[in-house]
């Protein structure tokens, strides 16, 4: 039998008191849900510095500044399953062929803890729920959604706000 949306997280261990595994898991898992992708579609989550991320940031994007998250999708696809006009119109669902039991992970995110710290602090919000605006930001990436244009932005803001609601996560300003 297929596992319902496999979620992998590694916090780093001088985090972990502030940012439990499972109330990671929990947020992804919710908003895999929430999207409607197919059970058998899971993501891997770090919560590590900013150093890494500012790293993978210069050798990815070639943007040589920090950054709070990153999504490295594994495929150039958008994830599988019944979208009903939830992912933008240029993405393409992929069917996954997996041995039973296996989840398809759509990639990773990658967040740097500190840098969301302190936006948590300029936005007067707990930091927890900024790093639940990360995940859910960092899914909505690995499925297809972008801010670079206007209308982009507005669709995933929108996006954004409808999953974190479902969280129960309010007052967390999206920008």
């Amino acid at each position: 039998m297929a596992r319902r949306h496999q979620v992998n997280v590694h916090v780093a261990p001088r985090y972990r008191r502030a940012l439990p595994t499972g109330q990671i898991r929990a947020w992804a898992e919710t908003a895999l849900a929430r999207l409607e992708l197919l059970d058998t579609t899971g993501v891997d989550i770090t919560v590590t510095d900013d150093a890494p991320v500012h790293e993978l940031n210069r050798a990815y994007r070639g943007l040589d500044e920090p950054t709070d998250v990153l999504s490295f999708p594994y495929t150039d696809r958008a994830a599988p399953g019944k979208h009903q006009g939830a992912l933008p119109p240029t993405s393409t669902p992929e069917v996954f062929v997996l041995p039973e039991g296996e989840a398809a992970s759509l990639g990773e995110i990658v967040i740097a803890f500190p840098y969301a710290q302190r936006h948590a602090v300029e936005k007067g919000c707990p930091a927890a729920h900024e790093v639940a605006l990360l995940v859910v930001h960092g899914v909505l990436h690995l499925i297809g959604y972008d801010h670079e244009e206007p209308e982009e932005r507005a669709l995933m803001w929108a996006r954004t706000a409808e999953l974190l609601d479902a969280l129960r996560i309010h007052g967390v300003p999206l920008e």
